[in-house]
């Protein structure tokens, strides 16, 4: 039978104030490797088994990692973790925040473009060193970055502003080591009363 490497990863969920933007966040608070061997895939549930059942407080979300030569299973669970929508499709490590305001955002077209019109506007976009997001275009220089430090990471959770009446947030940018995730802001957002990190 071939060695498996073991990690199980396990993360707290929290809130992260970036700016004036709420973030549902994990934060990784350990890892644990070991070596096994047997069937890879039985390796992994009964990991996660043994990890369902040894529930820790400090533990809203866990992952379990077996690897051998030649293949990764991944298998995450959350007994306590219910946040809101998809902000990644795995957890990723959350590098920085951006923040776009709504007077960045210009419209790309004010009627629906021709496939020529569409191809012309993406190349004028690139050499002005832009991005798009729907029908808007904005350029990389109004973005305002937030750096987030620790071992943070993006997954499901919520992303509301401290004051949804007020704020001109438009988009936020999640960069995480997988690239980059667009967010459209809406005024509905509201703040949660849960206790928060600020950055």
């Amino acid at each position: 039978m071939p060695s498996l490497k073991i990690r199980v990863r396990r993360y707290k969920a929290e809130e992260l104030e970036v700016g004036e933007v709420v973030l549902g966040v994990l934060r990784l608070k350990g890892e644990e490797e070991r070596e096994a061997s047997g069937n890879p895939l039985e390796v992994l549930l009964s990991t996660a088994e043994a990890e369902a059942r040894g529930r820790r407080p400090d533990t809203d979300y866990y992952e379990v990692i077996v690897e051998d030569g030649e293949t990764r299973r991944v298998l995450g669970e959350g007994p306590r973790y219910t946040w809101g929508r998809r902000l990644a499709f795995k957890p990723e490590r959350l590098l920085r925040v951006g923040i776009v305001r709504r007077n960045a955002l210009n419209p790309l077209v004010s009627a629906p473009p021709s496939e020529e019109e569409l191809e012309e506007a993406e190349l004028a976009e690139k050499l002005a060193g832009g991005e798009s997001v729907g029908a808007y275009v904005f350029k990389l220089d109004d973005v305002e970055w937030h750096d987030v430090e620790g071992e943070v990471y993006v997954y499901e959770g919520t992303l509301a502003l401290r004051d949804p009446e007020t704020s001109n947030v438009a988009l936020v940018i999640l960069e995480t080591e997988s690239g980059r995730r667009y967010l459209r802001v809406s005024r509905a957002s509201r703040k949660s009363k849960s206790s928060r990190t600020q950055q």
